[in-house]
């Protein structure tokens, strides 16, 4: 195994961690306003779903993303990188969005960055066909 596919393999499971503690804020405020589907009306229980559904709707694309470039032949510090970024990224979208609905520097950081991250994953996997990069 390469050291960028350890790399990748690496935030995969940090990706899968932070999958695990979205999802368990998600069942705990169920459990607590015994809400079995939907989010009975309780904002609360709205927003850690928004939480952890905009979480899972881009994590697999990154994810796969970096296991792609890693493939590629691309160096174990841009996986790195890419990686970190991230999480941290997704980090702080949870923040702000459990803070507030509005928009607030977390939310602005999560949003921003992760278009970001997947803008130069995308831009690197066609470049590297295209033989760009």
């Amino acid at each position: 195994m390469t050291p960028a596919l350890a790399a990748a393999g690496f935030y995969a499971g940090l990706a899968m961690l932070l999958t695990i503690v979205l999802q368990g804020l998600v069942i705990r405020r169920r459990m607590t306003q015994r809400v079995s589907l939907g989010t009975g009306a309780d904002g609360t229980l709205e927003r850690l779903v928004r939480i952890h559904g905009n979480y899972v709707e881009n994590a697999p694309f990154v994810i796969i993303g970096m296991v792609i470039l890693a493939l590629q032949g691309f160096a174990s510090v841009t996986i790195h990188m890419i990686g970190g970024a991230f999480i941290a990224v997704r980090i702080a979208h949870a923040i702000g969005l459990a803070r507030t609905l509005g928009v607030n520097p977390g939310r602005t950081v999560g949003v921003l960055g992760t278009q970001l991250i997947m803008l130069f994953l995308a831009g690197a996997m066609i470049g590297r066909f295209l033989g760009w990069v």
